[in-house]
């Protein structure tokens, strides 16, 4: 197996109950920016008061800075603010998404950020949420990704089941051709898109993209909006990951309640995308993360690779999201080779993955870990060093 060294583990307190969800990028000092949501208080759903704090290191990430607050639930008139996405801009900015919780009017929004100088501060620049509805949507964290053409693109997780008020146009009118809800028909979803045509999705989670081509000032949702392509589901497809595997081919990989990934491939830059179908790995529900590696062009996934099935055991509140694992994939990412145990602790929960590449043998992950003593499967996060070996990377 791979070494995996955890370097720092931040634990549940009396003050802040859960640590995850942030993502890593390398400044031009040659430090690294950590940014990650800290929940304050006892409650450690997702919904619970949260802020953005960050942490650096100057040594690879053997020793971390003390946390500092980076945007603030109230800055935003709300109690919560998470899932943290980073990105280096054309201009030497860097560029961040985060979402924010219980917007008025909205169930959360999504926001684009720059800074100018290397995280110290962040200044707000656009909303990356669709404006033709409302509703409840999702990105996990470190989902930026940039293209081959420039365009920079995250996938959308719409939570149609979920939202507390009717969609209405730009006008304000109700606009049933888009994304609407109906208390009367139990909250089905109609769209013009060629995946939902003439298709019903009663509180299934949707797949969409959204783009940008002027470094994120401005941002277009995808024209396809992506459906299951199966019944008898509750989760739908879920925070989705997304790489460009060759110049103008996309792939993206959600998370399901079918005991596998689902995957679709986009051709023009995420704008449209084929029928998901079921790809090569198997998982719990439970997000996946695909990287490619910068010095090696190599690309690894990272994820809980055995799926839930009827006997296996369970730990209440840990959502079975172990083993934690990583194997390197094939161009396409449509078969790995052999898989290495980061994390296999029966009694914890892995999952929310965020990678920073340091050589081509080296890499630097965060990622949640809570177990038994910590009450929930967030509220403890590890960030750990992993010696890449070689890998295996015949079809498993």
């Amino acid at each position: 197996m791979g070494e995996a060294r955890v370097v720092l583990s931040f634990a549940r307190d009396e003050k802040y109950c859960r640590h995850s969800e942030g993502d890593f990028i390398r400044m031009r000092d040659g430090g690294i920016l950590l940014i990650y949501t800290r929940f304050k208080g006892k409650k450690a759903g997702d919904s619970a008061p949260a802020d953005l704090v960050k942490r650096v290191s100057y040594d690879d990430g053997e020793t971390w800075s003390d946390p500092e607050e980076v945007v603030t639930a109230t800055s935003y008139g709300v109690q919560n603010v998470m899932s943290v996405s980073l990105i280096r801009l054309k201009d030497g900015d860097i560029g961040m998404i985060f979402i924010s919780l219980n917007v008025p009017g909205y169930l959360n929004q999504i926001h684009f950020m720059r800074s100018s100088d290397e995280g110290k501060t962040f200044r707000h620049i656009s909303l990356c949420t669709p404006r033709e509805f409302t509703g409840r949507f999702g990105v996990n964290n470190a989902r930026l990704v940039r293209l081959s053409s420039g365009r920079i693109v995250f996938p959308l997780s719409i939570h149609p089941g979920e939202a507390k008020s009717k969609c209405t146009d730009s006008n304000g009118r109700r606009d049933a051709g888009y994304f609407s809800m109906s208390d009367e028909l139990g909250y089905i979803v109609w769209s013009r898109s060629p995946h939902l045509e003439g298709r019903r999705t009663s509180r299934q989670t949707l797949g969409a993209f959204m783009y940008s081509d002027d470094e994120g000032y401005t941002w277009q949702r995808s024209s396809d909006i992506v459906c299951p392509p199966f019944t008898s589901t509750i989760k739908g497809l879920q925070e989705g990951e997304l790489i460009e595997i060759r110049p103008g081919v996309l792939k993206c990989f959600w998370r399901t309640d079918r005991m596998n990934q689902y995957e679709a491939v986009s051709f023009d830059g995420a704008d449209h995308w084929t029928t998901p179908q079921m790809s090569c790995f198997t998982a719990p529900w439970s997000p996946i993360t695909i990287e490619r590696n910068p010095f090696s062009g190599k690309i690894y996934a990272i994820w809980n690779p055995v799926p839930q099935y009827n006997g296996k055991d369970q730990i209440s509140g840990l959502k079975d999201r172990t083993p934690f694992a990583i194997a390197q994939t094939n161009d396409d990412v449509s078969s790995f080779g052999d898989i290495h145990l980061i994390e296999d602790d029966p009694d914890h929960a892995y999952s929310y993955a965020a990678t920073l590449f340091l050589s081509e043998t080296e890499l630097l992950l965060s990622y949640t870990a809570g177990g038994t003593e910590d009450r929930h499967g967030h509220s403890r996060m590890n960030i750990s060093k992993i010696k890449i070996p070689e890998y295996n990377t015949e079809v498993v």
